[in-house]
C-alpha cells in the first residue's frame, strides 16, 4: 500500500467504499483492497431495500434489549436511510433511490394477531405506523401495516458511483487485489469489511451463522401491484418489492432460508418460493425471468457485530444479517468516528465484545 496512506480497508462492497468515501470526505489518505471489483461481491445481490425495521421482530427487540435501547437500535438505522438519501443527493447519484412505504402484511388470520402486537411495539419504540385491513395491497392478505418514510434503491448503481466520489476526494481503489492476512498489512488503520471476515479474532468465533437468501424476480402487468417494499410476519419470513418500469412493473420475491452449512438442495427452496408466489399472487399475471440466491451472516443476538478487536486493534464490521444496506453507513460511521476520536451512541450496542445472554439468545 502507499506510504502515505494510513487507513487500509479490505473489501469493495457498500461498506468499504462507503467508509472510503467518509474518510476521503475528511481529508484522510485511504486505501482500499478489493480481491475482485468493487461492488460485485454480496452487495451486487442485495434487494436493495432500506428500511430501519431490522431483522428481529420488534417485540422481541424490545425483550432482548429493553424498550431504550430497542430504540437506540432503530434510530441507527433510519439515520442511516437519511444519512445515504443526502449523500445520494448531494453527490448526484443516480440509482434509482426512492422513498417508499414498508408494508408488513398477514398471511393468515393468526399473523394478523402478530400484526397488532406488532403495531404496538413500534408505537412505543417511536416508529410511525398504521394498521389497515382492506384491498388496497391487491394481492390476498390479512391486515397489513404501514411504516412510511422508508426507501429502495439500486445498490450496485450506488456502490459504484460512491466509489467514483471517493476517489476524486483522494481515495485509492486496488481493484484485483487480495489480502490474505489482515495482521499483515502496515497500516494504522485497517478496517476489514468484507461480507464475511476473514481472519476473525477469537472473541467472534462461533459466534454468528451463515444463511442463503433466495430471490425470484419477476414480470407483472404495469400498475399490478403498489410499488413499495413488503414483508410477510413469518419466520422466516417472506420479502418483496414493487418497481414501476416504463412497461411492466418489475418484482423481486425473497425468502425461503436455509442454513447454508445443511447443504440443502438449493432448488427444493426455489421451488418453496414459487409455490408462495402462486399463493399470494393468485388471478395475477406474471412471468418470472430470474433468480438467485444471496448470502446472510447472522449473529447470536441479531445485531451486527462492528467495533475493533481489543488485541489486534484492526477494526470489523460484519453479521449485517439482512439489514446490510443500512448497517453499511451505521459501521463506516462508527469506524471514521473512531478514527477522528468522535462520540459514537452506538458503539456499545454493536461491540464485537458485548455480552449475550441465554435469556437474550431465548428471542432471536
Amino acid at each position: 500500500m502507499p506510504p502515505e496512506s494510513d487507513i487500509a480497508i479490505i473489501g469493495g462492497g457498500i461498506t468499504g467504499i462507503t467508509s472510503a468515501y467518509l474518510l476521503a470526505l475528511e481529508g484522510k489518505k485511504v486505501v482500499v483492497m478489493e480481491r475482485e471489483k468493487v461492488g460485485e461481491g454480496m452487495t451486487a445481490y442485495t434487494t436493495g431495500f432500506l428500511t430501519q425495521i431490522i431483522d428481529i421482530e420488534p417485540v422481541k427487540l424490545i425483550k432482548k434489549f429493553g424498550l431504550e435501547k430497542a430504540r437506540l437500535i432503530l434510530a441507527s438505522h433510519r439515520e442511516a436511510i437519511d444519512a445515504i438519501e443526502k449523500i445520494i443527493k448531494e453527490e448526484q447519484i443516480e440509482c434509482e433511490f426512492m422513498r417508499c412505504t414498508n408494508y408488513i402484511y398477514a398471511n393468515t388470520l393468526k399473523e394478523q394477531n402478530e400484526l397488532l402486537q406488532m403495531r404496538e411495539a413500534l408505537q412505543q419504540l417511536g416508529v410511525p405506523v398504521e394498521y389497515k385491513k382492506d384491498a388496497a395491497l391487491v394481492f390476498k392478505n390479512e391486515g397489513y401495516l404501514a411504516i412510511p418514510n422508508q426507501a429502495k434503491f439500486n445498490a450496485p448503481k450506488y456502490v459504484a458511483a460512491l466509489a467514483g466520489c471517493a476517489k476524486k476526494y483522494g481515495a485509492l481503489i486496488q481493484e484485483g487485489t487480495e489480502v490474505k492476512d489482515a495482521t499483515s498489512i502496515n497500516a494504522k488503520n485497517i478496517l476489514v469489511a468484507t461480507y464475511a471476515s476473514f481472519n476473525s479474532p477469537p472473541i467472534l468465533a462461533g459466534r454468528s451463522s451463515m444463511y442463503r437468501s433466495y430471490i425470484l424476480e419477476f414480470r407483472f402487468p404495469i400498475g399490478s401491484l403498489v410499488e413499495g417494499i413488503y414483508q410477510d410476519s413469518l419466520e422466516p419470513y417472506h420479502y418483496f418489492r414493487v418497481d414501476r418500469r416504463e412497461e411492466y412493473d418489475r418484482v423481486l420475491l425473497g425468502g425461503a432460508d436455509d442454513l447454508e452449512a445443511a447443504n440443502t438442495d438449493v432448488e427444493i427452496n426455489f421451488e418453496m418460493l414459487r409455490t408462495y408466489a402462486t399463493r399470494l399472487f393468485a388471478g395475477q399475471s406474471y412471468e418470472e425471468t430470474q433468480h438467485w440466491a444471496g448470502r446472510i451472516l447472522n449473529s447470536r443476538d441479531g445485531l451486527a457485530y462492528i467495533g475493533a478487536d481489543i488485541e489486534s486493534s484492526i477494526y470489523y464490521a460484519t453479521a449485517f444479517s439482512g439489514n446490510g444496506l443500512t448497517y453499511s453507513y451505521i459501521a463506516s460511521k462508527m469506524f471514521v468516528d473512531q478514527i477522528l476520536s468522535r462520540p459514537n451512541p452506538y458503539v456499545p450496542m454493536y461491540a464485537l465484545d458485548r455480552k449475550t445472554s441465554w435469556f437474550s439468545r431465548l428471542f432471536n
